[in-house]
Order: C-alpha cells, then sequence, then structure tokens
C-alpha cells in the first residue's frame, strides 16, 4: 500500500513538472497609438519593432507569430482602418522569410483605451491571451465631418458656395457660423451659398457642427473661404510616387480647363540633402505629362522656387491680372551641398 501511494506520488510531482516546463505563447513587445499618432510616424515606429521581432525570430524554431490589434474604445473615422493596415504590413515584412510565410497569424484582441498592437510568439498549437479592457458594447463609433468650398469665385458678386460631408453618411442637421457675409436661405443644410459683397477682404473662415454626435467624438469642421480676384494653392505635396503625382497633374489640368482665363504655376522645391539634378528631373518628369495630356504647355510654368527641408512642390491657379504668388523657401542655396558650386578648395582628395 506504501508502494502504491509513493508511485502515485512520484507520477503527480513528474506530470506536474512537465506541466510547468511546457513552452507558453510569451507577449514580445506592445507598441500603443493615440489618435494624434500621425501615419508615418506609426509606420517608423512599427518598422523598427518589426526590425527587433524578426532578429529575435532567428532564435525561434517551429513557432508561430500573432498580431493581435486593440482597437481604440473611441474609433474615429480617420483612424478606422489604421491598425488593419499596419498589421497587413507587418504580416507582409515577416513573410519575405519562407520559414515564417505560413506562421503569422492577425488576432482581434477587442477594446482598449487606444489604437493598440502586440506581438507575440506562440508554440505550434498555442493561442496568446488577449487582454482587452473595455467591453464591445462600450465602443464608440465617430463619424469624420469634411467641409469645403466648392470650385472657386475670383470676384464678390458671385455667391460663395460651402457644403459639408460626414462619413458615414448622416442626415445632420448642420449648423454653420461665418466670421463674414451673410447666408442666402436657411441655415442647417449640406450645401450652404454666402453673399460675400460685404466683407472685407478676400477670405472668411466657416464652422460646421453636426448634431447629434456622441460627446467623446468630434462633431465640428471648418473651411477657409476664398474669393475675389487672387492667386489660389490648388495643392501642395512633399515626396509621392509617381502614380500619385501624375493623378494630381491631371486633376490641376481639369481644374485649368474649367477656368479657361487662369494660368497655372508649379513651384518645385528642392530637399536640404537634394542630390544631383533633382529639381531638374522633376521639372522634366511635369513638362513631358503635361506633353503627354496634350495640354497647352503656354498655360502652365514650372518654376525651380529654391529649397526646403524637405522636396516639396505647391501648384498655383492664377486668375488673369492677378500677380504671380511669391516663392517661399526656406533654406537658402548656399547651405545645400548640391547646390554650391565646387572649388578648388571644397574637394576633399
Amino acid at each position: 500500500m506504501k508502494i502504491i501511494i509513493l508511485t502515485s506520488t512520484i507520477l503527480f510531482l513528474a506530470v506536474y513538472s512537465i506541466a510547468q516546463n511546457k513552452p507558453k505563447a510569451l507577449k514580445f513587445d506592445e507598441i500603443v497609438f493615440d489618435e494624434q499618432t500621425p501615419y508615418l510616424e506609426a509606420g517608423n515606429l512599427v518598422k523598427e519593432r518589426v526590425d527587433r521581432l524578426a532578429k529575435r525570430l532567428k532564435l525561434e524554431r517551429n513557432k508561430n507569430v500573432f498580431v493581435v490589434l486593440y482597437r481604440a474604445r473611441v474609433m474615429q473615422n480617420s483612424n478606422r482602418n489604421r491598425l488593419d493596415n499596419i498589421a497587413s504590413s507587418v504580416k507582409w515584412s515577416l513573410s519575405i522569410r519562407p520559414e515564417l510565410s505560413d506562421s503569422i497569424f492577425i488576432l482581434d484582441g477587442g477594446l482598449r483605451q487606444h489604437d493598440t498592437i502586440e506581438f507575440w510568439i506562440t508554440p505550434k498549437g498555442e493561442l496568446p491571451t488577449p487582454t482587452p479592457t473595455f467591453t464591445r458594447s462600450e465602443g464608440i463609433e465617430c463619424p469624420s465631418i469634411f467641409a469645403y468650398q466648392v470650385g472657386f469665385t475670383f470676384d464678390k458678386q458671385t455667391p460663395v458656395v460651402l457644403t459639408v460631408e460626414s462619413r458615414p453618411s448622416s442626415v445632420g442637421p448642420y449648423n454653420w457660423t461665418l466670421t463674414g457675409g451673410v447666408i442666402i436661405g436657411p441655415n442647417g443644410r449640406t450645401r450652404l451659398e454666402v453673399d460675400v459683397r460685404q466683407v472685407e477682404g478676400n477670405r472668411l473662415t466657416a464652422f460646421v457642427e453636426l448634431e447629434g454626435v456622441p460627446l467623446p467624438c468630434k462633431n465640428r469642421a471648418l473651411v477657409l473661404a476664398e474669393f475675389g480676384n487672387t492667386s489660389r494653392l490648388v495643392d501642395e505635396f512633399g515626396r509621392i510616387a509617381n502614380g500619385e503625382l501624375r493623378g494630381r497633374l491631371d486633376s490641376f489640368l481639369a481644374t485649368l480647363f474649367d477656368y479657361p482665363n487662369a494660368q497655372g504655376f508649379v513651384f518645385l522645391y528642392g530637399g536640404r540633402n537634394v542630390q544631383g539634378r533633382d529639381i531638374e528631373a522633376r521639372k522634366q518628369l511635369l513638362t513631358s505629362h503635361f506633353r503627354f495630356r496634350r495640354f497647352d504647355a503656354n498655360r502652365i510654368t514650372v518654376v525651380n522656387a529654391g529649397y526646403r527641408e524637405e522636396g516639396s512642390a505647391e501648384i498655383w491657379l492664377v486668375p488673369a491680372g492677378t500677380d504671380i504668388p511669391e516663392q517661399r523657401p526656406s533654406v537658402d542655396a548656399a547651405f545645400v551641398p548640391a547646390a554650391r558650386p565646387i572649388t578648388r578648395k571644397s574637394v576633399v582628395k
């Protein structure tokens, strides 16, 4: 009888020891994004953490990787797809390694205060343990509200037209407040006409508020409306892919077509660390695209506008009889190595 009891005790201790030493799912990292975190900053942060994860995975064998997503309890519409895009990017980055291509999984962990991503390394057959801090019934989805001026008004006799959109769509009502001008017709509509004949200057600011939005959400938008015979900044951007650039140029050509009495100006700014003939190369890309579209080259002027911290471009619509807008470089050419002439003293042998 004593032998049986002793054997049972040994067996129990052996099973307990094996259970204690069994490989477990382990959380490797956690990244929190608040709603103010820019997409570019979030992308750079995730890249650093993924690189660190990839180094660790070289030491792991026969393991799975789980990317656990926690969505913010108050979900602003503008951030709705951020976590999904980041998770897809992480999965793509890790899937480059053939041994991991079938071992990366994305898991919805529920709701937390802010958008959060966790990286877990787990043995085959094991799952991570999500730890949400809110139930799904406590989640609040906020609409995004966009207000903008419709078209261009180059005189004060024509009413300025403003409009507002919300995503997902909402029926309103929308309450408008103006810093100048007189609303033509009733307030509360998505589309508004404003009499600007008595406005001093050539601009006014309009605020629009959507009623019935949950308290934690943003329910306002503003738009700066311009009118009168002044130049308009139509578009502005930094380094973008050629496909997106051509799309923006086509949009600009469509605007010029709608306003046959206006001229187009493109200001190109080189970056402080520009290499070689950067501005000239971009200028040739633009002019060749205009030729490809068979647009009147006399209506568009591409200008080498100097240098800024980062390379960028401005697209201006200039009505007839209006001065060309001033160039606004932020870095003198003397501080741009590629822009300075090479002298005997500056050559390092």
